[in-house]
């Protein structure tokens, strides 16, 4: 015989069903609105909808072009604070993570969150190579001693990840460089193909190891050595197979030293300095080296042209000369002569003030038929004024030249001959002609009327591409 329940367990089982039943459908109702929102962020977001290669692909291009400090307004810290779905793609691609950078304003002073978010940065990167620019010179805004602790305690963290380095740039106190040397003392970097040093020793004694070891870098290629005060017996390399190096303040021994060791170098630029045994050994002709930069720095003008006497380069293609005295044309010009190679690229500046000798220039031109593009700076206007209306007079002088660009510092005594110019431009660009100058730069002050010409907007028309302004060209560097 059933038992009736009492009217109140009945109501208390019904709302028990009922909570069961709202349950469900409150699920169900997320569930919707779940898909609702997934719906209308694909019409309002498309970007959302792709797949997480392309996605990963497009975070890739936002990544900022040239390497910077860690910063919550670019990539790929923003990418992380968008949406959970964009943090977690952000966190899954380790090449987002391979790049890291500090300047110096942000090495030097001590900071627990900046050596968190390092750490965290580089384990991201898993195990793909990695490229770290550290810089941090003398800053007297921060004591030495909390300086350096800070600096040691980013190398210590960057260190632990030194069998990744693919590129590497550290501008440092050569007290703090020599870290380098205290955890890997055997220089060996396997990864490591590009290198930057760069060294302040201006504020203390360096009191670490007297040679920086690179020397078990296997595929080390590239070297930039800005130390400035030091041999570069400081630091030991693999010159055998280095392709490409930077040096600054070099004598010319020195030079003739790196080119004896690096037979493979193909790509050289050169800071010279004074200083240095004068009965150097000259090095022997390079048969590699196609790219040399060769600057003079303050009173280094005879040692470049001492420099140019000592070296041999059969199939160099592109020369650059820079600061230089023009009473040392004569050098360049036995310097080709002495070469005989096939030079593509000139560019030759000069801050001096002593008189263009234009002769052995035009000379120096003679020397190189081939030539392509040819790239003249000078302090006076008088120098570019000859060379553009020799160039215009004589079409057989460089008849290949595609790319020219002119300069100067100090405004023309009277007119500038832009009439010349002009003519020059049309008989250079000739249709007729077997190679036609594509590309014309002027630099020189009170050039900017010469757009107003309307010989020069049909060349323009015609496919020149023609640049005037008044100031430096970026091949220039502006005086210190």
């Amino acid at each position: 015989m059933d038992v009736a329940l009492p009217d109140s367990q009945v109501r208390r089982a019904r709302i028990l069903e009922l909570d069961k039943e709202i349950g469900l459908l409150r699920q169900r109702l997320e569930q919707l609105q779940d898909e609702r929102t997934v719906l209308l962020d694909s019409l309002s977001f498309p970007i959302l909808t792709l797949p997480t290669e392309i996605t990963a692909e497009i975070f890739a291009w936002t990544l900022p072009r040239t390497p910077r400090d860690p910063r919550s307004s670019d990539a790929p810290l923003l990418l992380t604070r968008i949406c959970q779905q964009w943090r977690n793609i952000a966190l899954s691609i380790p090449q987002l993570w391979t790049t890291v950078s500090f300047p110096a304003d942000e090495i030097a002073a001590r900071s627990p969150a900046r050596d968190y978010l390092l750490d965290f940065w580089l384990t991201q990167s898993q195990l793909f190579g990695l490229s770290i620019h550290i810089h941090h010179l003398n800053d007297d805004r921060y004591p030495d001693d909390e300086a350096h602790e800070s600096i040691d305690t980013c190398l210590d963290i960057i260190l632990r990840h030194a069998s990744r380095w693919h590129n590497a740039s550290f501008k440092l106190l050569f007290q703090c460089l020599g870290k380098l040397q205290d955890i890997r003392p055997d220089g060996d970097f396997p990864l490591l193909q590009h290198l930057v040093i760069g060294v302040d020793s201006s504020s203390d004694e360096y009191d670490g190891p007297d040679v920086l070891t690179f020397t078990s870098a296997q595929q080390l290629q590239s070297v930039e050595m800005l130390i400035g005060y030091a041999s570069l017996s400081t630091v030991a390399l693999p010159y055998l197979q280095l392709t490409r190096i930077t040096c600054r303040s070099v004598t010319v021994q020195e030079l003739c030293t790196v080119l004896c060791r690096s037979p493979n170098l193909v790509d050289g630029v050169f800071v010279l300095c004074a200083g240095g045994d004068l009965n150097h050994a000259s090095p022997p002709p390079q048969l590699c080296l196609k790219a040399l930069a060769l600057r003079a720095g303050d009173t280094a003008g005879p040692h470049l042209i001492r420099a140019l006497g000592s070296l041999t380069l059969p199939v160099l293609e592109t020369l650059e000369i820079s600061d230089f005295d023009d009473h040392g044309l004569l050098a360049v010009h036995s310097f080709l002569q002495r070469s005989s190679c096939k030079i593509h690229t000139f560019s030759y500046s000069t801050r001096g003030t002593a008189p263009h000798d234009e002769q052995h220039f035009f000379d120096c031109l003679a020397q190189m038929p081939l030539l392509w593009t040819l790239r003249v700076h000078h302090q006076s206007a008088t120098p570019c004024t000859t060379l553009i209306l020799r160039l215009g007079a004589d079409l057989d002088l460089v008849p290949d030249l595609r790319i020219l660009s002119v300069s100067c510092r100090t405004r023309p005594v009277g007119e500038f001959p832009f009439d010349g110019v002009v003519d020059m431009l049309a008989l250079r660009s000739n249709s007729n002609r077997h190679t036609r100058l594509d590309r014309f730069e002027l630099f020189v002050p009170g050039s900017a009327g010469m757009l107003e010409r309307s010989q020069i907007n049909e060349l323009v028309q015609a496919g020149m591409h023609i640049c005037l302004g008044e100031g430096h060209p970026p091949w220039v560097t502006s005086p210190e």
